[in-house]
């Protein structure tokens, strides 16, 4: 069995989107927390000088005298001290958050006023489907997920239980659905599941409605693999410390190639880093810098890609990939007449403009398309 899934996966994909409210949302922006002499100072509540030749300057009493004799000097720099220890704090805890992909922000509530130009009826009934929804919850939206151990703890809310993998109808009527939301989904499904998905997220919606898919780039991952820029797999900092990567990666990520990358990126399982335990072979470093430079990169994507299987026991694993073009194509092919490019929080439809739903996973690396029925 397999089918739809959050994107809790290694990678970008591994946040969790839509997570309600905007309390979280996934970023582009990674890191760990990088503390100065002068910033470990301020958490102890003193500051620490540098002796031009390098060594810490001894203290001078005569100073530290006639700041005791001064409240006003004293209450100016307790008042200091605890802003820097608050903004220490703050900038301590967005930098672990952000190893797993996660920005942390000032709570957002959701703006119920796009949905004023909604039937009634639409809104009563939930007809507004999020696809693969994990964490997402919001009072006018329907979640469709497929129940799995390893997405257990993002499945924590309600949802209709749909194998996109089992291509089978979505069980809603025709012609009923508002808008279709899709994020961070179809990297991991075949393009089979894909075909189907989009075809009845157009049996379901309403002439006029919508549907908006999200997803990682592989163009703009190719030209980074082109030019070598390691940079863009950003993530690599979140699985290198011990504890973050074992359980995923046989070897911590920055001592992996940037080819493993490129490559763990839309066919996981056949990477030498990858632990999924697939029969597939794996692909050393020289044979993937081989084959795409001897062959056209749709060519190239699709001989990796075709080698994949979707295994239930490590549903975050991607097995396929997605360019504006493509997406675009399957989208017409699916019955929708002019699918279009679109951008983060960027939207025909006001909803899908409320970036505290949507939207929310590594925006850095994602590309929107939206159609219309």
């Amino acid at each position: 069995m397999s089918g739809v899934r959050m994107r809790e996966d290694r990678g970008p994909c591994g946040a969790a989107q839509g997570v309600p409210r905007g309390r979280i949302v996934s970023t582009g922006a990674p890191g760990r927390a990088h503390f100065s002499p002068c910033h470990l100072s301020a958490l102890a509540g003193v500051s620490r000088f540098q002796h031009p030749a390098g060594t810490a300057a001894p203290p001078n009493p005569s100073l530290q005298r006639t700041r005791l004799r001064s409240p006003l000097n004293s209450i100016s720099l307790g008042h200091n001290v605890k802003n820097e220890r608050r903004a220490l704090m703050k900038r301590l805890v967005r930098s672990m958050a952000s190893r797993f992909g996660f920005d942390i922000r000032r709570k957002v509530k959701a703006d119920s006023n796009l949905y004023n130009s909604f039937p009634e009826e639409s809104l009563l009934k939930k007809r507004f489907y999020n696809i693969g929804a994990g964490l997402f919850k919001y009072i006018y939206w329907t979640n469709l997920d497929y129940p799995t151990e390893h997405y257990r703890e993002s499945q924590q809310h309600s949802f209709l239980n749909y194998d996109l993998m089992a291509l089978d109808p979505l069980p809603i009527e025709n012609d009923v659905a508002e808008l279709v939301y899709s994020s961070h989904t179809i990297e991991h499904v075949s393009n089979e599941a894909v075909l189907n998905m989009l075809r009845e997220s157009y049996r379901i919606l309403k002439p006029g409605g919508g549907i908006r898919l999200t997803t990682p780039d592989a163009w703009l991952e190719f030209q980074a693999y082109r030019r070598n820029d390691i940079k863009y797999w950003y993530w690599v900092d979140w699985y290198s410390s011990p504890g973050t990567w074992e359980k995923l990666y046989t070897l911590p990520l920055s001592k992996a190639s940037i080819h493993q990358l490129f490559l763990h990126h839309f066919a996981s399982q056949l990477c030498e880093i990858d632990i999924d335990g697939s029969p597939q072979r794996k692909y050393s470093d020289s044979e993937i810098s081989e084959f795409f430079s001897a062959n056209p990169d749709v060519q190239a994507l699709d001989y990796f890609t075709k080698q994949c299987e979707f295994n239930p026991e490590h549903p975050g694993n991607h097995i396929n990939w997605w360019t504006r073009g493509k997406v675009i194509s399957f989208l017409k092919e699916a019955g929708f007449l002019e699918p279009y490019v679109s951008g983060w929080g960027q939207s025909l439809f006001p909803p899908l403009r409320d970036t505290s739903l949507f939207d929310g996973t590594h925006p850095r690396i994602s590309l929107y398309v939206e159609a219309i029925k």
